[in-house]
């Protein structure tokens, strides 16, 4: 039956993506972009939090709707879950689609879930952008690896495309075309900055393995809120905030939060306050300046 149970699972996947995702959503929250004292020791935080897609040097976020949805779970836990992720991703200017829209945000629950991630990564290549040009960037086949070999409560997989600043994708370049092979993408750029780059990362898909045997007995809403913060950021797959209130610390052992806290959320808020085309540096101080600001 376990086998069979994770073949459905898996062969799911294709069905998922025309399933209801979408929920209700709330005002979203006033973004925070300061700075402040701790700058150097909270950049140096986050950059060993954040990863970017491999050959990038910038993080990928969101710049257009999400479609949260779940395989696994209760069609209550399910419900709850996809209101979560909703929620936080409005309070950082997102949209969220309406039901029946095609998910991009895949939660699936096992606990068989060494299993699901095997298969994905054997099974759904092109969805895992394993080939990486011409299916999204990701972090690379190591990355994968670890993401297949490492039993994790929850592992993540994102998926991010090279956009323009403004938001198109590349083009081909007129030599490629012609097959003198030089430019095989181009992108069209009015200045010239150390600081920014003409093009930006763009999440296209997000996956997340939750393994009901590691999870323990963490609350729902802790849960949902963890998933969340993985969900709209790309962290490093063992992301834990040492000496830090974070939802980040959900499984480090001790007392974790409940719920997001006013770091996590300046984390999300730093991140998608700052300018589209930003190096991941850049990026890393707005956020570390963003926390520094939030209430403590």
């Amino acid at each position: 039956m376990g086998k069979r149970f994770v073949a459905v699972m898996i062969a799911s996947l294709a069905l998922f993506f025309n399933q209801q995702g979408s929920a209700q959503q709330t005002p979203a929250e006033d973004e925070i972009v300061v700075t402040g004292r701790r700058a150097e020791e909270l950049r140096a935080l986050v950059s060993a939090l954040s990863v970017e897609p491999r050959g990038e040097d910038q993080l990928a976020r969101w710049s257009r709707r999400v479609c949260p949805g779940v395989i696994g779970a209760t069609r209550v836990q399910a419900q709850y879950v996809i209101d979560r992720v909703a929620f936080r991703a409005t309070a950082v200017g997102l949209e969220t689609g309406e039901p029946g829209c095609r998910a991009n945000i895949i939660v699936i629950f096992s606990r068989q879930a060494d299993e699901v991630a095997r298969r994905l990564a054997e099974e759904h290549k092109d969805f895992m952008a394993y080939y990486s040009d011409s299916d999204g960037n990701a972090r690379g086949r190591v990355a994968l690896a670890d993401f297949v070999q490492t039993p994790r409560p929850v592992r993540w997989w994102h998926v991010a495309r090279t956009l323009s600043t403004g938001g198109h994708e590349l083009g081909i370049g007129a030599n490629a075309a012609s097959g003198s092979g030089a430019l095989p993408n181009t992108v069209q750029s009015y200045s010239s900055s150390r600081l920014r780059s003409p093009t930006r990362q763009d999440f296209d898909r997000v996956v997340l393995v939750v393994d009901g045997t590691l999870v323990g007995d963490v609350r729902l809403g802790a849960l949902a809120d963890y998933i969340a913060m993985a969900s709209l950021s790309q962290l490093a797959p063992d992301a834990e905030a040492p000496g830090v209130n974070s939802i980040l610390n959900l499984f480090s052992g001790g007392d974790a939060p409940s719920a997001m806290t006013d770091w996590d959320t300046a984390y999300l808020s730093g991140l998608y306050a700052a300018p589209p085309g930003l190096y991941s540096r850049e990026q890393a101080r707005g956020i570390a300046t963003a926390i520094e600001r939030a209430p403590q």
